[in-house]
């Protein structure tokens, strides 16, 4: 088995082992004649130590680079992905861990034995989005109260719909200034940052595009454009390709429908759809080009 690693829209080297803590918060309490009984929540927030050796002269990018990245999103109190995607001998796609998440702290060891080689241990904890409902009081005189709650408007776009990548550049965050080249095609929304630069952090799905960034709003289909687009280019390719027959002297539609369809009570689908050549269906002509649907 195979592994890629993502975090803060970067190819990380793959590490040797992943440690993910799913935080319980279930509560023990004694009950008069009953004993110690368990209450069950909801669990805590997850929490995954990585553990990166960033090679100095071997690797795709210096450790600099990738200690750079951490250093941004600590100090710019961003948020990102964490995408761990497994891949089977045989080339299969497994299970992957897609969780976004904040960097908590990470320490940085430098050992002589392993030359410019630099070790970091990175500490990462799950992020859920939360937000503020707006109220919207509205009064009357002569009312004593009259109020209407109204949450914040929803976009069309929502994290883990399906979008059309058309852009050429994504970012490191959201806010960044410095893009990097992508390929568009198919991708999935795994965090929005409203009101930003490049509002959408997008994991490409599809072999065509290698996207994994924040991108700017223009570069985006909505899913219900990309649907209807998808949908478009399946029917044009299965649309079945309609055949054509040219009468000769002694046929009829009944005997045609038994040679093409099996069964000559089958003639009214040729009568149905021929009709701008056929008035009557007990009257076709020799030479007539007609329609097999």
């Amino acid at each position: 088995m195979s592994y890629t690693c993502y975090l803060g829209g970067a190819l990380w080297p793959t590490p040797e082992k992943l440690q993910v803590k799913i935080k319980g918060k279930n509560k023990t309490l004694v009950l008069l004649n009953e004993g110690e009984v368990n209450f069950l929540r909801a669990p805590g927030l997850t929490e995954i130590t990585v553990p990166f050796d960033l090679p100095m002269l071997t690797g795709s990018q210096s450790p600099d680079y990738f200690l750079g990245l951490l250093e941004s999103l600590k100090t710019n109190k961003e948020t990102t992905q964490f995408m761990l995607v497994r891949v089977s001998p045989s080339g299969g796609m497994l299970f992957d861990t897609n969780i976004k998440v904040s960097v908590e702290d990470y320490t940085i060891t430098e050992d002589g034995k392993n030359g410019l080689d630099v070790a970091v241990d990175v500490n990462l904890k799950q992020w859920r989005d939360y937000g503020t409902k707006i109220i919207e009081i509205a009064t009357n005189p002569g009312d004593k109260q009259v109020s209407i709650s109204k949450d914040p408007p929803v976009t069309a776009l929502s994290i883990g719909t399906v979008v059309r990548f058309t852009g050429d550049r994504h970012y490191i965050s959201s806010t960044g200034d410095t893009g990097y080249p992508a390929s568009p095609g198919l991708a999935k929304i795994t965090s929005i940052n409203p009101g930003s630069k490049h509002p959408y952090h997008l994991i490409h799905i599809d072999n065509t595009s290698n996207v994994y960034g924040w991108v700017n709003k223009q570069d985006i289909i909505t899913s219900v454009e990309q649907t209807i687009t998808i949908q478009k280019e399946r029917e044009a390719r299965t649309a079945p390709t309609a055949k054509t027959y040219t009468v000769k002297a002694g046929d009829c539609l009944w005997a045609i429908a038994a040679k093409y369809y099996g069964n000559g009570a089958d003639y009214t689908k040729i009568y149905n759809a021929n009709t701008d050549k056929i008035s009557n269906p007990n009257l076709i002509y020799p030479g007539q080009v007609l329609t097999l649907p």
